[in-house]
């Protein structure tokens, strides 16, 4: 992954540092607008006190908005920073000071498909079982996401279609059709940008 050079260098201990802090910001910032493209929509009609007939109709409107946000996606990359590592004899070198500042993508440009998880029923049940040995609870979740792009995280799976986590990583698609994602494998990387549906 190419990168542009910056004069900022950092201990190991800051790196730690700046990873939790950047995280901890894009969580807060991303929990917030995630849902925004439904929750006046529908979670209006799901007070604590509602009636079960209003809770349902709550349920089904989050649903359909829901399904109607499936599909593939075109989707660019506006804006890249990260932690990255020098490589050495084929691995990342953590005892020299990473680089730290603005990332040049491998490809600004990449295909997001967000679909139903067919496997989903199958771990809900195992799970009901009290069988874990073939799902976690995130392989339950009803939605999933994948992309061929190296710089955004490439796969996740989520229950609202906002929010698809996976390990190492976290892509957001909020109601306006902005991104942010982070990935965190060795080098960390976050980033943000618009997405169009096309299909």
């Amino acid at each position: 992954m190419a990168l542009k050079r910056s004069p900022l260098s950092t201990t190991g201990s800051e790196v730690d540092e700046m990873k939790h802090v950047l995280f901890g910001v894009l969580v807060a910032a991303a929990v917030n607008t995630a849902s925004a493209g439904y929750a006046q929509e529908c979670e209006t009609y799901a007070a604590y006190s509602a009636p079960p007939e209003v809770k349902a109709r709550a349920k089904a409107c989050r649903v359909e908005k829901e399904k109607a946000r499936l599909g593939t996606y075109f989707c660019y990359i506006e804006h890249m920073v990260g932690i990255q590592y020098k490589e050495k004899d084929r691995d990342l070198d953590f005892d020299s000071p990473p680089f730290t500042g603005k990332i040049k993508p491998t490809s600004d440009k990449f295909f997001v498909e967000i679909k139903v998880n067919d496997s989903a029923e199958f771990c809900r049940q195992n799970l009901a079982k009290g069988d874990d040995s073939l799902c976690d609870p995130l392989s339950a979740a009803p939605y999933t996401m994948k992309t061929e792009s190296s710089d955004v995280s490439s796969s996740g799976r989520s229950f609202d279609t906002y929010q698809f986590n996976s390990f190492g990583g976290t892509f957001w698609l909020f109601g306006n059709r902005r991104f942010r994602s982070f990935q965190s494998v060795g080098n960390s990387y976050i980033s943000e940008g618009k997405c169009e549906k096309i299909k």
